[in-house]
């Protein structure tokens, strides 16, 4: 990274080309950085959890905890996301037909998270693998 004192005074230690914050923001890029990571390993780590849970809680007792869809209760129409249990226990049993007609993306919103919940793994390994 160049020296901050051989910057444009405008640009307050930032790089203004390559990536960064812009310097109005006034957050230090690695802090931003940080904080970046730092959302995308909570995502992942719920992202885990959703994966996980039909393939370790068992499909009654999820349907003692989670309360109808207060959409569908308040309104009788179904919203954007119901069905979506129903599916990711179908998926859990390699039922993807069953899961299909239960949600039509459940499949690739599935698939999707459980990208999301793998990419941080990927990336430790590539930091920490010497080419």
């Amino acid at each position: 990274m160049k020296n901050p004192s051989s910057l444009a005074p405008w640009t307050n230690g930032h790089l203004s080309r390559g990536g960064g914050p812009p310097p109005w923001l006034g957050i230090p890029r690695r802090d931003l950085r940080v904080a970046l990571m730092t959302v995308w390993f909570l995502f992942a780590g719920v992202s885990s959890a959703v994966v996980a849970a039909p393939l370790i809680v068992p499909e009654t007792w999820i349907a003692r905890v989670v309360p109808m869809c207060e959409s569908r209760r308040q309104t009788g129409k179904p919203c954007a996301l119901c069905g979506m249990t129903t599916a990711f226990y179908a998926i859990g049993r390699a039922d993807l037909a069953g899961a299909l007609s239960a949600h039509s993306l459940s499949v690739g919103l599935y698939l999707t998270l459980v990208g999301l919940a793998l990419s941080p793994s990927a990336l430790l390994l590539k930091r920490h693998r010497r080419f």
